[in-house]
């Protein structure tokens, strides 16, 4: 966890996010309203796999972020949590602008 001088907290997630670990994400949110941030930031940039569980978990980040009156975004995403968000028709919800931004000015390419 990262606290900027802007009062955003960034959340680093790595590895695998699912079941096994996603109330581990819940509990770490919880961690960082607690500080009574402006904003609250999740980084993937380390996420290698992106299942339904931490989907979840990521989603209920952005409830409980909203409700506190915080703004929430996902940054800087890896390919594999990008390509979850994409087909999920999730990355307008949940994707910071500047990375929707980067993603139309610099495609994936196809796999």
């Amino acid at each position: 966890m990262e606290i900027g001088a802007n009062r955003v907290v960034t959340l680093y997630l790595e590895g695998e996010i699912d079941l096994a670990n996603a109330s581990d994400i819940t509990a770490s949110v919880d961690s960082a309203l607690a500080l009574a941030p402006i904003g609250l930031q999740l980084d993937l940039a380390g996420v290698v796999f992106l299942g339904s569980s931490g989907l979840n978990s990521i989603i209920n980040a952005r409830k409980a972020a909203l409700a506190a009156g915080v703004t929430f975004a996902v940054v800087n995403p890896s390919r594999q949590a990008l390509r979850i968000l994409e087909v999920t028709a999730l990355t307008g919800l949940l994707l910071a602008p500047d990375v929707l931004v980067a993603k139309e000015t610099f495609p994936l390419p196809a796999e």
